[in-house]
Order: C-alpha cells, then structure tokens, then sequence
C-alpha cells in the first residue's frame, strides 16, 4: 500500500515561534519540533492519493514522523480586521454547503529539497497553494503567524502526524480585483475550467470569510479558530469582533469601532460623536481601512 522514499538528514535547525498542544485522538501531544537538526526528510504515496507521494520529516531514534503541510489567511493591504480573510470553495459544492476554507494544502515529495532549511519548503508551499487555490500570483508580504495545527489522520500510525504551518499573506485591492475576474472566468467557462490542470480546478470560488459559512473538512475549522483566538477574536457565529472597523449600512458615511459585543448586539464607538451606540449585525457594514470610501470587492455567486 506504501512505497517510500528517504532523503539525507536535515542539518539546519530553526525554532518554531509556537508551542501549543494539539488534541491528537484521545491524548494531548506536545507540538512537535520539525525544525531541529538530524531529522530524516522523505516521501511516501498514501492511501487516500497514490498518485502522489507526500513530504515528511521523522525523528531517527524517537520514531515520530510528521507530514508537512501549509495554510494560508489572505488579507488585502491595510485592512486590520483578522476576521476579514479569504476562502474558497470546493470545485462542484453549493455555495451555502460545507465547502469553503482557507488555502491550504499537503507538501508534495517533489517539492522538499536536502540543502535548504525546512522554512525555505515550507514557504514554497504557502506561495504554491496561494496560487492553484486562490490564483493568487502577486504577494505583498507573506509571515509563518507562529501558529501550528498538528493532528492525526485516522489511517495513520500511531506515531504518524501532520502539522499545518500558518501563514499570513496580504495582497493589493488591484490583485484582489483580478482573483475576482478570474473566479467569474470559470463560472462563466465550465468546460475551459474543466481543462485545467488537476492541482488548479479543486476550488471554483473565492470570497472573505463569514462565520455563517459552512467550513469543509475536518481540519479548516480547527485551523480557523487557532488563528481567530489567536488575535483575540470572536469565532462562532459573530460576523464581527471587537476592535473592528464598521460602518452603517444605509448610512455608510457614519464610521466607528465596535468595542463590545452583547448577545445579537454590537456596540460600537462612533468617530463623528465619541459617543457609544448599538446595532445589529445586519445594520453593520466592514470597513477596509486602507479604501474606505468604495473600493471594496463584492464577490457573487
């Protein structure tokens, strides 16, 4: 079922800025360090996909092996709101089913080299799976958030792990407007979009994360809440978090910061008065810090 492929030790050694503890099955196990020295790197076909074999590292005496893997929250420049990222839609699923998440995806055997350190593949990977989930080809800035999401798949071995590295990516208004028309492209274009290749048709939809979506997998929905708490904000249910930009709805000159929440009401503080006044979700509207006026991409479906 398995055929393997082993590569040199890694001899760099870099230190993960997270250490959290990840539920794994029915125990609590310490996050595991993929950067430390004398790791073996190495490949295996899997499974679930024995088209293609999957990176890994794993320890040469203790015996736990870790497959790597990359997740992406793509913001647009100057926009503060953490809350505000992109997702996107599994090729064929119903927008309103469980089929959005961020970009994310699995390292390829191929694509883990033995000279460089392991953040050089792991930022590789990032990069790649922007583009053939998101299309996104034009980067601003790109950091690992320090934030990794280990776990297990259910067909592994006892000591067999994965761990997601988190990213946080920020693109301009003008890349974010060309992801757009390209989206629109493939809705437009089914049998051309049928003809990409397989890495570059799995999603068929882009749009900013709401909390009333429905996530797809067993994973996206674990990673999306690390990375909410993470910067302190609400997960579940809330559209909007506290210390987020707003404007009303039918009166969008009228701009504040929400400062608490309560129930199905928001409050927030009003720039024009200083003064606090509360609404309801469906009177708010987010604001992009960097284009306030009317820049903003709607994206339809």
């Amino acid at each position: 079922m398995f055929s393997r492929t082993r590569s040199k030790r890694n001899k760099s050694r870099t230190r993960s800025k997270s250490r959290s503890i990840t539920k794994t099955r029915s125990r609590q196990t310490p996050i595991f360090d993929i950067f430390q020295e004398g790791l073996i790197r190495g490949s295996e076909h899997l499974a679930f996909d024995p088209e293609k074999a999957y990176a890994y590292v794993e320890h040469p005496t203790e015996g736990w092996r870790v497959y790597l893997r990359s997740c992406g929250f793509v913001h647009v420049d100057g926009d503060p709101d953490k809350s505000h990222f992109l997702v996107v839609k599994k090729t064929g699923k119903p927008a309103y089913s469980y089929s959005w998440e961020p970009p994310k995806g699995q390292m390829e055997g191929k694509d883990l080299g033995r000279s460089k350190p392991i953040t050089h593949y792991l930022l590789e990977n990032v990069r790649r799976e922007m583009e053939e989930e998101a299309a996104i080809k034009n980067i601003t800035s790109i950091r690992h958030t320090g934030l990794i999401y280990q776990n297990q798949e259910k067909t592994y071995p006892p000591n067999w792990y994965f761990q997601y590295h988190i990213y946080e990516v920020t693109i301009s208004e003008d890349e974010l407007r060309r992801i757009a028309e390209h989206f629109k492209w493939i809705a437009e274009h089914p049998k051309g979009f049928a003809r990409f290749k397989r890495d570059r048709k799995e999603k068929d939809a882009i749009a900013f994360y709401n909390p009333k979506m429905k996530i797809y997998g067993s994973w996206a929905p674990g990673i999306i809440k690390m990375y909410l708490e993470s910067s302190g904000l609400q997960h579940g249910g809330y559209k909007f978090a506290v210390g987020t930009r707003v404007k009303m709805r039918y009166a969008p000159e009228i701009i504040g910061t929400i400062v608490e929440i309560k129930g199905p009401m928001y409050f927030i503080k009003w720039d024009a008065t200083g003064k606090v006044g509360s609404l309801m979700e469906e009177q708010l509207l987010g604001i992009n810090e960097a284009n306030k006026n009317n820049s903003n991409v709607e994206f339809n479906f």
